[in-house]
């Protein structure tokens, strides 16, 4: 997997049945349709989406020589499963979401233009204000990223067994249509620009999350509390 002239790692596998079947569902999954503003998914078997000898980690990474973004294809009697894999420390979710726009562009031989690259770093300036130590190299650490507390690590914990056991927490995906998403976030942002204010695409959608959550936990207290 070590590619100095190949930034991407592709690899494929074939399973010889549904994908409902070999990823151990009770029935077929509702299609994502166009017009369905939403649908949930049930979790995904990772290993139809990854390739099992990628590193788990970045210094792994680093150590194993891996390519950066890695392609790893399932096709099954009725589906194909694409998965890409990448290090956080290098990709966020914008920066692979375009690698996905990407693929399917070519997927769907449609015509498609990388986003440019900026010259000045958005970095540079708060690295050169950082203290030197004495061997004249900045410090690895910057403003604003700070390490968690023992006490915030078992709060997170208890917090995370809480969910788990005493709720039954379980992992759900949520597909929303694009459209759906424009129209909310340009609503949002229209809003927060009549008021000088600045909200991200992020923000937006864990707001709506966050509400979500609330409007069905309330819908289940008033439940329990006429029944």
């Amino acid at each position: 997997m070590a590619t100095e002239d190949k930034p991407f790692f592709f690899t494929s596998n074939s399973v010889q049945a549904t994908y409902a079947r070999a990823a151990g569902l009770s029935s077929t999954s509702p299609p994502l349709s166009p017009t369905s503003p939403c649908t949930f998914q049930p979790q995904p078997k990772i290993d139809f989406f990854r390739q099992g000898a990628l590193p788990s980690t970045f210094q792994g990474y680093a150590d194993a020589d891996v390519s950066l973004l890695a392609v790893h294809v399932t096709t099954f009697v009725d589906a194909v499963a694409v998965g890409l894999s990448a290090p956080h420390g290098l990709f966020d979710a914008t920066g692979l979401g375009y690698a996905v726009r990407a693929l399917n562009a070519e997927l769907r031989g449609e015509p498609w233009r990388a986003p440019a690259l900026s010259i000045d770093n958005a970095l540079d300036p708060a690295i050169k204000t950082l203290p030197r130590t004495s061997s004249s190299k900045p410090l690895v650490g910057l403003p604003g990223w700070v390490s968690a507390t023992s006490a915030a690590v078992v709060k997170f914990l208890a917090n995370y067994a809480v969910e788990k056991v005493w709720y039954q927490d379980e992992k759900k995906y949520l597909f929303l249509n694009e459209r759906v998403v424009d129209k909310l976030v340009q609503s949002v942002k229209a809003k927060a620009a009549a008021r000088c204010e600045s909200v991200s695409l992020g923000d937006v959608l864990t707001a709506w999350a966050l509400k979500v959550r609330l409007s069905s936990s309330l819908r289940a207290l008033g439940a329990c509390a006429w029944s």
